[in-house]
């Protein structure tokens, strides 16, 4: 395959909220994340969510989601269609993914600093273990 030309477009925190009277310090946090991808073929960009949620006794006690945009050059756009469907690697999927997934943590960092929530960790994920096969994405 040719090389994939993109940039990053846009981030877009979508949420971000704290539930201080849930939290309790020194009380086992469960991390649960979701991951999505979609393609906008009329400005060729890739949309990758994250949507993380913090629980503590089945309590959520932080929520965070942020949206990248990754705009992708013509070219590169046209090299991974094949019969009218963008199909994205597993590879791909994981580079855009971890962008936002990167991102996300900068964003925790920001909005925790003097709260609670400071030493809350995101830890790292091995997103090339996350996406198994491609997915493809109508051409309208």
């Amino acid at each position: 395959m040719d090389n994939i030309y993109y940039r990053i477009a846009n981030f877009q925190l979508n949420q971000f909220a704290t539930f201080e009277d849930k939290f309790q310090q020194g009380i086992v946090i469960n991390i649960n994340s979701n991951f999505g991808l979609a393609y906008n073929s009329d400005t060729r960009t890739i949309r990758s969510t994250i949507s993380v949620d913090f629980m503590q006794n089945e309590e959520m006690i932080m929520k965070v989601e942020l949206a990248t945009f990754i705009e992708i050059k013509e070219e590169s756009v046209n090299s991974l269609i094949k019969d009218s469907k963008l199909r994205l690697s597993p590879n791909l999927q994981a580079q855009f993914s971890s962008f936002g997934y990167g991102a996300l943590r900068g964003v925790m960092y920001t909005k925790t600093i003097n709260t609670p929530f400071a030493n809350i960790i995101l830890p790292p994920i091995e997103m090339s273990e996350m996406f198994n096969g491609p997915i493809e994405f109508e051409i309208k």
